[in-house]
């Protein structure tokens, strides 16, 4: 008798005095959840303030394993709400089964899907699962401008276009919310909390009025459209200012429809401006008062320039031209 509560009188000095700080922390780690607050991403606004993309908060689910008895029951009762096929239930049941204290069950589902989840907590049927709020992009325009505004991915950092130009204004600072959750993933009022709040992000204005790009984008889809041509692009800009008003990029989707593209063909394709250059040549000849609209030159077949030769589209001899013929006739 004597032994036995001395190696029970050992084992509580072990656990009491010894190793306390060891099992403390370990209680903590099962109660405490520090959750971070991503900030709310910065809108994307019209010239007029319209919303072309804004961040709403959706419910993201995430588990603790060391809290889940059956891994592959729980991934059997949230497949059915979560609509996992036998492939993505498996992968779920594997993430469940990990030796970690975090995992992510489903991220930013719709709202009639949280309460479904909700639900099964609230009932038992599932335990270890708890709701964080994270921010999903949307654009309220659909496609609208697409090619223009990009995109950002699943934790909200962007990808593409102006998202990924101006990440780092968009992005606001992320806080911290520490609460302590019984095993059930409940809140436990008495416990541990404490919050540091995220600062927004930067809104961002475009000079793009909402209205014109819309106008614009179905002009060119009715334009490719009717010219059965492979996509089209245009770029409206206020002359005064060099503001762009809107900017379109279409191409064909695989069912060959006219579709609003998000390659900014605009500004990343290279071509030749060809004869068009010519009006900056001319205008260029006519300010500085070198020649008048109806000056007559003499325009030869060819044009030797150092070691090149230039000559006309169209073959013709030496012949007199007036600088409204020239540029009529593009006359190189």
């Amino acid at each position: 008798m004597v032994v036995l509560f001395s190696l029970v009188g050992l084992r509580l000095v072990m656990v009491q005095v010894v190793r306390a700080d060891h099992w403390a922390n370990y209680g903590e780690d099962q109660r405490i959840r520090p959750i971070e607050l991503v900030a709310g991403r910065g809108a994307i606004f019209d010239r007029n303030g319209y919303d072309l993309a804004i961040s709403v908060q959706q419910a993201t689910y995430v588990a603790d394993p060391r809290l889940i008895d059956d891994p592959a029951a729980t991934a059997a009762t949230l497949a059915p709400v979560l609509g996992l096929d036998p492939a993505k239930q498996a992968e779920l049941a594997e993430r469940l089964g990990r030796d970690a204290s975090f995992v992510y069950v489903a991220r930013q589902v719709p709202d009639d899907v949280a309460e479904q989840i909700d639900e099964l907590i609230e009932e038992g049927e599932v335990t270890g699962l708890w709701s964080i709020d994270e921010a999903k992009r949307i654009n309220p325009a659909g496609e609208l401008a697409r090619s223009i505004l990009g995109r950002v991915n699943v934790d909200n950092e962007g990808v593409s276009a102006l998202e990924l130009q101006y990440d780092e204004n968009l992005t606001g600072e992320p806080g911290e919310l520490i609460v302590e959750k019984d095993l059930q993933g409940r809140t436990i009022p008495a416990g541990r909390h404490h919050l540091d709040p995220a600062e927004p992000g930067e809104d961002l204005e475009l000079t793009i009025d909402r209205n014109l790009q819309v106008a614009a984008e179905q002009v060119m889809i009715d334009a490719v459209r009717e010219k059965e041509a492979r996509g089209g692009t245009a770029i409206v800009t206020n002359p005064e200012t060099g503001e762009i008003l809107a900017l379109v990029n279409i191409e064909r989707d695989a069912a060959g429809q006219p579709v609003s593209s998000g390659n900014n063909v605009a500004v990343t394709a290279n071509y030749e401006p060809g004869s068009v250059n010519k009006v900056i040549t001319l205008a260029a000849a006519i300010e500085e008062g070198l020649v008048e609209p109806d000056t007559e030159l003499m325009v030869p077949a060819q044009l030797q320039v150092a070691d090149h030769t230039f000559e006309d589209s169209h073959g013709h001899g030496t012949e007199a031209m007036t600088v409204t013929d020239i540029l009529t006739d593009s006359s190189n």
